[in-house]
C-alpha cells in the first residue's frame, strides 16, 4: 500500500516532511488524530534503510498513539515524529530544527524521549518549544522508567490469564534492547523472580545490564 493510501484509509490529519540541507535532517511528522486534543508521541531518532521505511514507521506509530491515548481515557490524540540518523548530520541543529517545527504547531502536537531520542537531547529541544516533556528531577522525571513499570503490570496480567497466576516465578523473559525502557522492565522481571534474557546491539548498555541485574546475555540475533 503505497503511503498516499494509507494516509487516505486511516484517515490522519497532517503529514509533514521536514528537510535542512545544513544539517543533513530528514524527518517526519504525523499528526494522525486530534478529536480528543492535542496529538501526543515521542520523538524516534535512528538509522532507516530509506526515506520510505522512516515514512511507514511514522504513520504506523502515530495511528497506535490515537488508540493508546483513547483507551487509557486520556483527552488526546496520536503524532509521532522521525528522525532520520545520517552519516554527518548535526544533531543539535536537526533537533532544533525539529522542535522549531514543533512549536509553530501551538500545541496540537505535544512530544517526548522515543527510541534514540536523550534526556540531553530533549533538553535541545526546550530551547526552542514549550510543547516537549520536561524529564528533568524537576520536571516529571524519567519517563522510562514509568513506561517500563506499565509494561511489567500488562505481562503480569497476560500471566494471569494464561496460567491462573501473576507470578514471574519459573517463567523465562527475553528482553530486547535495554538502553532504557528495557532495563528497566528486565530490572522488574529479575525482582519478580522470573530468569531473564537480554540482547541489545549497544555493547555498553549490554555490560551495564547484564553487571548490575546477573542476567544472561546472547546476541542480538538470538534473542528470537
Amino acid at each position: 500500500m503505497e503511503h498516499a493510501d494509507i494516509i487516505k484509509n486511516h484517515d490522519y490529519e497532517e503529514v509533514s516532511i521536514l528537510q535542512n540541507k545544513k544539517a543533513k535532517l530528514f524527518a517526519i511528522n504525523v499528526i494522525h488524530d486530534t478529536t480528543r486534543g492535542p496529538a501526543v508521541g515521542g520523538t524516534r531518532f535512528m538509522k532507516y534503510k530509506s526515506e520510505d521505511e522512516a515514512i511507514y514507521d511514522a504513520l504506523n506509530l502515530a495511528r497506535s498513539m490515537t488508540y493508546k491515548t483513547a483507551a487509557a481515557g486520556l483527552s488526546c490524540g496520536g503524532g509521532k515524529t522521525v528522525i532520520m540518523d545520517m552519516e554527518g548530520m548535526d544533531r543539535v541543529l536537526a533537533l532544533k530544527t525539529v522542535a522549531r517545527f514543533i512549536e509553530s504547531l501551538h500545541g496540537r502536537r505535544f512530544t517526548g524521549r522515543d527510541l534514540g531520542i536523550s534526556v540531553e537531547d530533549l533538553e535541545i529541544m526546550r530551547t526552542e518549544t514549550k510543547w516537549v516533556a520536561d524529564e528533568s528531577p524537576a520536571g516529571v522525571g524519567d519517563l522510562s522508567e514509568a513506561t517500563a513499570w506499565g509494561v511489567y503490570h500488562a505481562m503480569r496480567a497476560c500471566l494471569e490469564e494464561v496460567y491462573g497466576s501473576d507470578s514471574f516465578k519459573g517463567k523465562t523473559v527475553a528482553v530486547q534492547g535495554v538502553g532504557e525502557v528495557g532495563y528497566w522492565v528486565a530490572k522488574y522481571a529479575v525482582e519478580g523472580g522470573a530468569r531473564v534474557v537480554v540482547a541489545d546491539v549497544n555493547p555498553k548498555a549490554l555490560e551495564k545490564t547484564v553487571r548490575e541485574l546477573k542476567v544472561e546475555a546472547v546476541s542480538a540475533d538470538k534473542i528470537y
